[in-house]
């Protein structure tokens, strides 16, 4: 408006508040879920040696503040077979399973204790919380009492400790990480490049198989490994630190003349990865032979040992083959900052 021949302007400000729906109750499985509904697991034994079940409804399990004191504890721990994982582990395009937790990414998430080498642990109350289809397979994998947490669950949940997971899957997935970091700023580089987003199903969906001696179940995980170390070695800064390479010369071969580049002939873990990348190419990649396998089976010994625990083996020795190039070309580099 023209005031004096000057150019205002006028604003009207206000705020309009909005109440709360009478008798609004939240709900983790969204607007267009069922009813809230619980279901009930196994605790542990009755009177008569029968397994007893109670209710997974926060509202009727007790806690330390004096709720439902005759009811069993919130914090009571169910335990499940490994095999409830697998749903999750093969499609991790929508689930994540780590150290500690599984959940539907952007959905829900249910802290567990997956450090046991045959069975999930989860307390109770923490099941009701599920969407009510989850809580129905979780039931199905449901057994009896199997003795007790890991160490690593009890100590996060009852004594606020941070350490590590003891099992061998979740451990080489934290050590990879910290290793990779380490390296880098070591060196500048990767010594194994990071998977690109296609691939990353690999180290997401990497676990110790959940049953003895299922070969489809082995071999999906030899690829993953393989794919995730192997496969991922950084060839070309490699190869920048050696002199005398083949032409022919691969992964695993510049490694070992980085290595020897270095001072350190480290044979025993050269030939490691070497048979592991021959196992991946004769069971995986290509057709089983008789003769390969052979030499394999010596390796691996896989007569005396399942799949299983073979699997857990080359997790293990992966381990220890981080901890092995830390101690020696980082910790041990004469340039590294913490040398002495």
């Amino acid at each position: 408006m023209p005031i004096r021949n000057d150019k205002t302007q006028s604003w009207l400000l206000g705020k309009c508040l909005i109440g709360p729906i009478k008798g609004f109750k939240p709900s983790m499985q969204g607007p267009m879920s069922e009813p809230d509904t619980y279901e009930s697991f196994i605790i542990g034994y009755d009177s008569d040696g029968k397994p007893k079940e109670f209710t997974s409804d926060e509202e009727k399990l007790a806690n330390h503040f004096g709720k439902n004191p005759d009811a069993p504890d919130y914090l009571t721990p169910v335990y499940f077979s490994l095999n409830v994982l697998n749903k999750y582990y093969d499609d991790p395009s929508q689930y994540e399973v780590v150290d500690g937790s599984v959940g539907r990414k952007g959905f829900w998430s249910l802290r567990i204790d997956n450090s046991l080498a045959d069975s999930v642990v989860v307390f109770l109350g923490d099941l009701g919380k599920l969407p009510h289809r989850e809580q129905l397979y979780w039931k199905s994998h449901n057994i009896l009492l199997q003795g007790g947490m890991s160490s690593t669950g009890f100590r996060r949940a009852f004594l606020g400790q941070w350490i590590d997971p003891e099992k061998p899957d979740l451990f080489f997935k934290a050590r990879l990480v910290d290793f990779a970091g380490k390296w880098r700023s070591q060196y500048g580089w990767d010594l194994f490049l990071p998977l690109s987003e296609s691939d990353s199903h690999y180290i997401e969906s990497l676990h110790i198989p959940t049953t003895a001696n299922n070969a489809k179940e082995f071999d999906e995980q030899l690829l993953s490994i393989v794919k995730i170390t192997v496969d991922s070695l950084n060839e070309k800064k490699l190869a920048e630190s050696c002199t005398s390479l083949k032409k022919e010369a691969k992964s695993i071969d510049k490694l070992e003349s980085f290595l020897k580049s270095k001072g350190h002939d480290l044979a025993e873990m050269i030939q490691f990865l070497r048979n592991v990348q021959q196992l991946r190419s004769t069971t995986v990649a290509h057709r089983r032979s008789r003769s390969e396998n052979a030499k394999m089976n010596e390796y691996f010994k896989f007569g005396a040992k399942d799949l299983k625990s073979v699997f857990e083996e080359i997790v293990i020795k992966m381990i220890w083959m981080f901890n092995t190039l830390e101690h020696l070309l980082i910790y041990d580099d004469p340039c590294h900052p913490m040398t002495p």
